[in-house]
């Protein structure tokens, strides 16, 4: 049994739950015990020494997304060797996030072989690869303002709580911001509500959504993924097609229609073939063989 087997039959099961991925909103609980079981305050600041991470695998943001300077949590200062290689200063942090503050550690997943271990088993049940981020906070000061993603999000509270408005999709299917700049924020929220530990939350792309601490701290992580889209299909032939002849030859300099028609034709008809010989099924055929967990790494055995 997988650590999100629980939730997913809470949303009617595996079926059920890919067909409302990217539709709506879910909310469902896991025990309280599990969640804590993945990070805590301490396994954060043992990670950042054992580590070393500094920016930008770790971020400190204040109100409205605006990031603290890293010269103020980070010891560069205590040995020449810090000077080349800074460490963060978990005092100076400490006192920064009492004052308002969020911490991110970005890429998790890579970095605690449990949090791994979950994303790869999220990844399994959304057909997708995951990305698992960290986000640690105190007060009740919103760090970004209400925003939406590019990817889809399952939310684990894991200490502490949040408040959340959501507020529902703007434009359906957005690809990013520089595509869709006019994906407005609906007027109201559709939900809101405070997640406590165990709470999880999943939002589709696009979704707009605002956070805000409740004064004490909190822990949570965010479960990243990007589904599979035309656009990313169309990415994929577009390989195959630079051995194609008709896509290599260069566009016609002429301003004859018929030249130009007939290498529109030359372009159509190679598409065509390129789809009847690399169909959808191959692509995502390719795709799956990415999902399976990497092996357990070793390096014993090399004499």
């Amino acid at each position: 049994m997988t650590f999100f087997d629980n939730l997913i039959d809470q949303w009617g099961g595996r079926a059920a739950f890919r067909a409302a991925l990217g539709e709506r909103r879910l909310h469902g609980r896991l025990p309280r015990s599990d969640v804590e079981s993945l990070v805590s305050w301490d396994s954060i600041a043992a990670l950042m020494i054992n580590q070393r991470l500094s920016p930008p695998k770790v971020k400190v943001v204040q109100t409205a997304g605006r990031a603290v300077n890293p010269q103020r949590y980070l010891d560069q200062e205590s040995s020449p060797r810090r000077k080349d290689a800074p460490l963060v200063d978990l005092a100076r942090l400490r006192e920064i996030l009492r004052g308002g503050a969020t911490l991110m550690i970005d890429n998790i997943d890579e970095m605690e072989p449990a949090i791994g271990r979950t994303a790869w088993e999220l990844s399994a049940a959304v057909g997708e690869i995951v990305q698992t981020h960290m986000y640690a906070t105190a007060g009740n000061i919103p760090a970004f303002p209400p925003h939406w993603d590019v990817v889809d999000v399952l939310v684990v509270q894991v200490e502490g709580s949040k408040h959340w408005d959501v507020y529902g999709p703007g434009t359906v299917n957005p690809i990013d911001a520089k595509t869709d700049p006019d994906n407005t924020r609906p007027d109201e929220p559709e939900w809101s509500g405070v997640l406590s530990p165990g709470d999880v939350l999943y939002l589709p792309r696009g979704w707009y959504h605002g956070v805000r601490g409740t004064g004490g701290t909190s822990l949570h992580l965010s479960y990243g993924f990007q589904s599979q889209t035309g656009l990313a299909y169309l990415k994929w032939l577009s390989t195959r097609a630079r051995h194609a002849a008709p896509f290599r030859v260069d566009i016609p300099k002429t301003d004859t229609d018929e030249d130009v028609a007939r290498h529109e034709k030359a372009l159509i008809e190679c598409l065509n073939q390129l789809i009847r010989d690399h169909p959808l099924r191959d692509y995502l055929a390719e795709h799956n063989d990415k999902l399976a967990a990497p092996a357990q790494p070793r390096l014993a055995g090399l004499g």
